[in-house]
């Protein structure tokens, strides 16, 4: 299932049934991607518990933080503050720009997110060996609207349980 625009923002996500028991319902283990200017995180595909995964993602794009400093540099300038400020170098992190799901971590694919407060704008990259010099980094901006848009449609996605495939109802 594809939630918004693959050339621009958008959540891949679907159960892979082979990956789950018969019973394991609450699991719902699967694929989850996110495509950025066309771009796909992480780089190579990972094993996602979706049940954990998604009701996370709900809440992190429920409280992306509006920094206009942040939201006008320049990509690399601002994907570099964002990780120092979620990853400092002593103990006192802050994850509020950060919309990286769990399962992207193995990967060192880093997702982050900044709101001027009309738009929001997504950074990410998958480093190497940490921060190195000349990362690539993906970027997009889309409306407050179009965001909303996607949590609603992550929203839909649990109340309906559509995570849940038919066979492993109770």
């Amino acid at each position: 299932m594809v939630l918004g625009n693959p050339y621009v923002f958008s959540i891949v996500l679907d159960v892979v049934e082979k990956w789950n028991l018969k019973n394991s319902y609450s699991y719902y283990n699967g694929i989850l991607a996110f495509y950025i200017d066309g771009e796909i995180f992480p780089r190579k595909m990972i094993s996602a518990t979706l049940g954990s995964e998604v009701p996370n993602l709900v809440e992190q794009f429920s409280k992306i933080p509006v920094n206009e400093m942040l939201f006008d540099m320049k990509k690399e300038e601002a994907f570099l503050k964002i990780y120092d400020i979620t990853y400092p170098e002593d103990i006192d992190n802050d994850y509020s720009y950060d919309i990286t799901p769990y399962c992207f971590g193995d990967m060192n694919s880093y997702v982050f997110a900044v709101s001027n407060g009309k738009q929001v704008r997504i950074l990410a990259s998958s480093l190497e060996y940490g921060l190195e010099d000349n990362i690539e980094i993906a970027e997009a901006f889309i409306s407050i609207k179009d965001m909303e848009e996607v949590i609603s449609k992550l929203k839909t996605q649990l109340t309906q349980q559509i995570f849940l495939n038919e066979s492993y109802n109770i």
